[in-house]
């Protein structure tokens, strides 16, 4: 048998195989960012089809952080009883999900945020120190979201040129 049908722990979460539904933006969310029954039958389906671990699609925890319209937040408290519903779907099919979190930074566009975007550098976008501490401190929130609302765990979105990666590159 392929080690891919294998059990696995990652860290103290035990995966029942091998396969990662890594995550993918699918703008299946409400307009103010809430989880949907779309958002719910998808990953269910995913966990039904012996995925063993389900990456969420990037949530962005901040309003001025999220790349567009559809986007799933957990930005606010409201968010969690709906991020709940999510991880008890899959975690009712025999899967484990990890919410991933993210704050797109100058990758987010004017028009999704009502607002110019901010980075760590660049003109009328530049962050200050309060504007750091914001983001970090949202993340932080976001987090503690992710927990409460079942996650069996937590990546953040370092990539893409999205913020994290905005502080990471020259």
């Amino acid at each position: 048998m392929s080690i891919l049908f294998t059990p696995f722990s990652l860290g103290n979460v035990e995966l029942k195989n091998r396969f990662v539904f890594s995550a993918c933006e699918d703008n299946l969310g409400s307009r103010d960012g809430f989880v949907t029954d779309a958002v719910v039958r998808k990953n269910r389906t995913l966990a039904r089809s012996e995925v063993g671990l389900i990456i969420s699609s990037h949530l962005f925890i901040h309003p001025w952080g999220r790349t567009r319209e559809f986007q799933l937040g957990i930005h606010n408290d409201e968010t969690i009883p709906g991020l709940y519903r999510l991880a008890d779907a899959v975690h009712g099919a025999s899967g484990k999900i990890v919410f991933q979190l993210g704050h797109a930074g100058l990758g987010t566009k004017r028009e999704a945020i009502g607002r110019p975007p901010l980075g760590p550098s660049g003109g009328e976008s530049e962050m200050g120190e309060d504007d750091i501490r914001g983001v970090i401190r949202a993340f932080a929130l976001a987090a503690e979201r992710a927990v409460i609302a079942g996650a069996d765990g937590i990546q953040l979105h370092a990539a893409h040129g999205y913020l994290l990666n905005e502080f990471l590159s020259p």
